[in-house]
């Protein structure tokens, strides 16, 4: 690839200010030359929305994301294996969303994905709840036409961007507090494409942690309970990372 200059519009943030990390790391997994089914990305700083960045080739096939000469965004091909918790009916998670407390403390409200503030076919709409007698959390998701490319399937952009935010919520709704917590670092491996209309379940759960570091696994099963794509994750505390947190 030759370096590209891009934005991040205000419409795709997470924390105030700042571009959903999910979001993001697809933008990034589909810039990797060749095309990988896996990619790394570790976050290294907030990236500021509507604010240019470079887009640059590195080492190893991989792409950062560079500004003022300091690298923000890292992403290479990766591998990942990983252990899934079983999949959720799509009813289930329907009621295990309706089961999150309302105004859960931890959210960015206006969050791209999982933000209450945000309306429908704005943001994602992905907030997750409570699976009874699991430390699994899930919600549904049906991704609509405006989030396709080409043949109407899902920008990776976007199913990394629904990958992210329930790895919080996991953590969140199984010990971690109401402290807002942020992304550091996301393996995520694609499987299966996904069209628009689909109706899905997005799982995670927590994997464990080390001091300030979290550990979380997400995924996203369809309706027939096949494996659309999977990642493992890092979050940090956010206080004092990211204004407004």
């Amino acid at each position: 690839m030759k370096p590209t200059r891009l934005t991040v519009e205000r419409r795709f943030c997470g924390p105030p200010d700042h571009a959903n990390g999910g979001y993001v790391g697809g933008l990034l997994f589909e810039m990797l030359d060749p095309p990988n089914q896996c990619a790394q990305v570790t976050l290294r700083r907030p990236l500021p929305v509507e604010s240019e960045v470079e887009a640059r080739p590195a080492r190893r096939g991989g792409v950062d994301l560079v500004a003022g000469g300091e690298v923000l965004v890292e992403a290479e091909p990766a591998n990942l294996s990983m252990e899934i918790h079983p999949p959720v009916p799509f009813a289930d998670a329907g009621r295990a969303a309706r089961d999150l407390p309302d105004g859960a403390a931890f959210q960015f409200r206006g969050c791209f994905v999982c933000g209450a503030d945000r309306g429908p076919r704005d943001g994602l709409g992905i907030r997750p709840g409570p699976v009874p007698k699991r430390t699994t959390v899930a919600a549904p998701w049906i991704p609509d036409h405006g989030l396709t490319g080409p043949g109407d399937l899902v920008r990776q952009r976007y199913v990394w961007a629904a990958l992210d935010c329930p790895g919080a919520y996991a953590l969140h709704l199984n010990g971690a507090g109401d402290e807002p917590l942020v992304l550091g670092r996301m393996t995520a491996k694609v499987i299966h494409p996904l069209a628009a209309g689909e109706r899905c379940v997005v799982t995670a759960w927590p994997i464990g942690a080390d001091g300030r570091r979290l550990f979380a696994g997400t995924a996203i099963h369809n309706e027939q309970g096949w494996l659309v794509a999977l990642t493992t994750q890092t979050w940090f505390p956010a206080a004092g990372r990211v204004p407004g947190a």
